[in-house]
């Protein structure tokens, strides 16, 4: 099996989260999809260290692309939602400046392979997903409250926001 192969079952598990997302009207409003899904991502990397055959890692490609799409999609249409349209561009702009800087920041730690050389590949994975499910514990405990919820698709402050503004003056 190749990275292709790899790749496209990690494609089809995204298509299918963003598909459970879209049609779940109950679970897509829960406040805690999200960390469900960081802490399900952790606990999948960390078993991928354990896999023993290309065939258990290939079927668990599925559920970890499907986890990245509910983390990703419930995120970003709260971050549409509750954003006014003159703060948009600036909010999507340092979301995307944030999850750029992580991610040379992960690769500059490991460009050369000397971590991968030191600790070898299973570590590294076994890291890799403790941190991340250490992450989303963490973040779990934190926001505690906010997690037991559901997005009201009418929250004050946006119907506020959105009723208040006149509309633009066209010139």
């Amino acid at each position: 099996c190749s990275r292709t192969t790899t790749f496209g079952i990690i494609g089809i598990g995204l298509g299918l989260g963003v598909w459970f997302c879209g049609k779940s009207r109950r679970w897509s409003h829960w406040r805690g999809l999200p960390f469900a899904g960081l802490l399900m991502l952790g606990l999948g990397t960390l078993a991928y260290a354990f896999l023993p055959t290309i065939g258990w890692i290939m079927l668990l490609c599925l559920p970890l692309g499907f986890c990245s799409a509910i983390i990703t999609i419930p995120i970003d249409a709260r971050l549409q939602h509750d954003t006014t349209d003159e703060q948009r561009g600036r909010v999507f702009a340092l979301a995307n400046f944030c999850t750029t800087t992580a991610m040379l920041v992960a690769l500059g730690i490991n460009l050369d392979g000397t971590l991968l050389r030191i600790y070898g590949p299973t570590a590294m994975v076994i890291a890799l997903g403790g941190g991340i499910a250490a992450a989303a514990l963490v973040l779990i405990v934190i926001y505690r409250r906010q997690v037991a919820g559901f997005w009201d698709s009418s929250t004050p402050v946006v119907a506020e926001a959105t009723e208040h503004r006149s509309p633009p003056s066209r010139s």
